[in-house]
């Protein structure tokens, strides 16, 4: 599984657009693509700030689902903007840190005065 944030926007004159597109996933009547999409991501959290008009979702996709996956952003880019990160899990990220210790890299040299 791969795991990613996504962070959407919207704003005051597409939030009802937006709403009701996703109200189309929620209720089964976006397109057969789209739900189909939909059903291979693993939805971990979502949390929504209305006053800033922004959603974070954290979702986990089988690798070999990431181009289909994408067919849920191309519904829903024209009433919102969408930045999307690859992650790591913080267990996962203490597994790292475990493998290389901050005392095994060289300190960086000063590059300002």
């Amino acid at each position: 599984m791969v795991r990613f944030v996504t962070i959407t926007r919207w704003t005051p004159q597409t939030a009802r657009a937006l709403d009701e597109r996703w109200n189309t996933v929620i209720t089964g009547k976006a397109p057969k693509a789209v739900l189909d999409a939909f059903a291979k991501v693993k939805v971990i959290a979502l949390e929504i700030s209305m006053g800033n008009n922004l959603s974070v979702l954290v979702y986990e996709i089988e690798e070999k689902d990431l181009v289909e996956a994408n067919i849920v952003g191309r519904y829903l880019k024209d009433v919102c903007t969408m930045e999307t990160y690859p992650t790591i899990a913080f267990e996962d990220f203490l597994k790292v840190r475990e493998a290389l210790p901050m005392e095994k890299i060289p300190k960086p040299e000063q590059w300002t005065k």
